[in-house]
């Protein structure tokens, strides 16, 4: 038993250890050859505003819709709901990983965020793995954990507009952006989701969701923050990430080192 419980506090470290290791890890691509030192943030920029997962505008609605209707029957907890997020959020790791982590950046070149993908594509697979685990009766709501709905609100709604070349706020394509087929917006939604109901799915899928999530949040808040501080506005578009992506991993830890151990008293 004991033996047991160190392997799973050694694979529960190696979640976010991992996460951090795979993003960073890997260079950007550009004409496939690997970029690296100050290029690489401007690279990413480019890459992530001219995806191609945004190569069809009249798709985009549609994916928000879903990534919408999947997140509130999860939330609300309908029969069989935990199973259609986790595949869901599978179905649109795979879509991201590649659509959105390339880019025709023109006579520049083709240029492919490796890590990025690598880490979402490896996620996809972790979320196929875990359907098998799933029941199909919704857990209990945690009603003192409704605080992160605002956020994932935000999130889906992904409201931004461009001036100057920078992002500001604004209510352009709040019902028709990418937010659905981007995977900072997408991950906000699905973390504050599982945050709702963690009974739902299992400690070690929430520390891998929380932990790849709070990676990018982080990256994300310290490039349009500080980096890019013309786009300020893009960073808190990106805080719903980081903040649900945190309180999932935060309050799944204990329950993924020694899942053999129940709560005891009162939940929130």
């Amino acid at each position: 038993m004991a033996r047991s419980v160190h392997a799973s506090n050694r694979l529960v470290w190696l979640l976010p250890a991992g996460a951090l290791l795979v993003v960073m890890g890997f260079p950007a691509l550009l004409d496939w050859r690997p970029v690296f030192g100050p290029d690489t943030p401007a690279l990413i920029q480019q890459v992530l505003q001219h995806p191609l997962a945004y190569a069809i505008p009249a798709l985009l609605p549609l994916a928000k819709l879903v990534m919408v209707v999947v997140a509130v029957l999860a939330a609300v907890g309908v029969r069989h709901s935990a199973r259609l997020l986790v595949g869901y959020y599978a179905v649109v790791l795979l879509i991201v990983g590649v659509l959105q982590n390339a880019a025709d950046l023109g006579g520049t070149g083709f240029a492919f965020l490796t890590g990025n993908a690598l880490a979402q594509l490896v996620l996809a697979v972790g979320c196929l793995a875990a359907l098998r685990s799933l029941t199909a009766e919704a857990r209990p709501l945690r009603n003192k954990r409704t605080w992160v709905l605002p956020l994932a609100l935000l999130a889906a709604a992904f409201p931004y507009a461009t001036a100057g070349g920078n992002a500001v706020a604004g209510l352009d394509g709040a019902l028709t952006n990418g937010a659905g087929v981007t995977y900072c917006m997408v991950t906000a939604v699905v973390a504050a989701v599982m945050f709702l109901r963690p009974d739902s799915y299992p400690g070690w899928l929430r520390v891998a969701v929380g932990s790849l999530g709070g990676v990018f949040g982080l990256l994300n808040v310290v490039v349009w923050f500080v980096l890019s501080p013309g786009s300020w506005w893009m960073g808190v578009l990106h805080l719903p990430l980081l903040i649900c992506s945190v309180a999932l991993l935060a309050t799944s830890w204990t329950e993924a080192r020694n899942p053999a151990r129940l709560p005891v008293g009162p939940t929130v």
